[in-house]
Formats: C-alpha cells, sequence, structure tokens
C-alpha cells in the first residue's frame, strides 16, 4: 500500500479551517467514494516554521535536526519536503526561509 503526501500551497493562514476532499484512486484505476475533512487547521503559513511560532528560526532547524533520518521522523512536520524521510533537503528548505515571519509573508 502507498501514500501520497501533498502540500496545500498559496495564502493560508495559521487558525483558519480548509475543507479537503479525497478520492483514492488504485493501480486498476478503481476509484473510493469521496472522503471529506471537514476543517483542517493550518499549522503556519509560512514553509519551515516547525514549531508554529511564526518565524522560521534556528529552533525550527533543531526539530528537524532532531529527526534527520528517520522514517517516519518523529515529528510528521519535520518531512518538509513530503518524500518520507527527513534528510538535507528539509534542512535547506527550511534555511531557505530563515528568518521569514508570518508578518513578512
Amino acid at each position: 500500500m502507498g501514500a501520497t503526501n501533498k502540500t496545500l500551497e498559496g495564502p493560508l493562514k495559521k487558525g483558519s479551517r480548509y475543507s479537503v476532499q479525497v478520492i483514492a484512486t488504485d493501480s486498476e484505476g478503481m476509484q473510493s467514494a469521496p472522503i471529506e475533512s471537514d476543517y483542517i487547521i493550518v499549522h503556519s503559513a509560512i514553509l519551515g516554521d516547525i514549531n508554529g511560532d511564526d518565524v522560521v528560526n534556528i529552533l525550527d532547524l533543531v526539530i528537524v535536526a532532531q529527526d534527520f533520518g528517520k522514517t517516519p521522523p518523529t515529528n510528521p512536520l519535520s518531512d518538509v519536503t513530503g518524500d518520507g524521510i527527513v534528510n538535507i533537503f528539509d534542512l535547506v528548505k527550511i534555511a531557505n526561509n530563515f528568518g521569514q515571519t508570518a508578518d513578512s509573508q
């Protein structure tokens, strides 16, 4: 059984509610009935803000570093790229947004 992670992109606001609908398709093309989630509370609108404090900083890097090499990570948010393992690519994503704040978005 495989899994796919999708990241919602766009102007998402922490604490806001978003409706999501999922339809699963198997290898033979058979689809499930739609599965609906009433709401998802967005952790943070800033890619790399792992701890949700509205700033990408050393604290976020420390969290990801603690999960480095883990499959799956202790903190699912540590897998910034969504590829199932915490590695250098996750740290690079955070480094690219280092210093970003909710106000600078």
